[in-house]
C-alpha cells in the first residue's frame, strides 16, 4: 500500500513540476494491442491488453484489459463470458515495465517490441 501511495504521489509530483521529460519514442514503442489464448479443461479465453499513453510528462499509460472467455462443463462449451478491467500505469524506463498503481502489477516489456509480459503470460503485439 505504501509502495503504491509512494508511486502515486511521485507521479503526481512529476506532473505538476514538469520535472520529467517525455520519454523518447516510448510511446510508440510500447503503445499498440497486445493479444493471447489461453485453453485448458475448464475454459478458453482470449485476453486483449490495449495500451495507450495517457499523461506524458509523468510517463504514465492506460491499459485497458479486455477479457472473453468460455466455460467448459461436462466437456461443452458454455456461452461467452466478458469482462473489462482499466488500470493506469506509470513507466520505468530503466527496467522497461510499466507499474500499475491500485496493485502494484507489473507488465514487462522484453527487448522485443512484439511482446508483453504480465507475470508468465506472454502476450504479441497485433498492432
Amino acid at each position: 500500500m505504501k509502495k503504491t501511495y509512494g508511486l502515486l504521489c511521485m507521479a503526481v509530483l512529476l506532473t505538476a513540476c514538469g520535472g520529467n521529460e517525455e520519454v523518447t519514442g516510448t510511446k510508440s514503442v510500447i503503445s499498440g494491442t497486445y493479444v493471447r489464448q489461453a485453453e485448458s479443461e475448464y475454459s478458453k479465453a482470449t485476453d486483449t491488453l490495449i495500451v495507450t499513453p495517457y499523461n506524458a510528462k509523468a510517463v504514465t499509460f492506460i491499459i485497458l484489459r479486455r477479457t472473453g472467455f468460455h466455460r467448459i462443463k461436462e466437456g461443452k462449451l458454455q456461452p461467452k463470458e466478458n469482462k473489462q478491467e482499466r488500470m493506469i500505469t506509470v513507466w520505468d524506463e530503466e527496467t522497461h515495465q510499466l507499474q500499475e498503481l491500485k496493485d502494484g502489477k507489473l507488465y514487462t516489456f522484453p527487448s522485443t517490441e512484439k511482446e508483453l509480459l504480465a507475470g508468465t503470460a506472454k502476450y504479441q503485439r497485433i498492432e
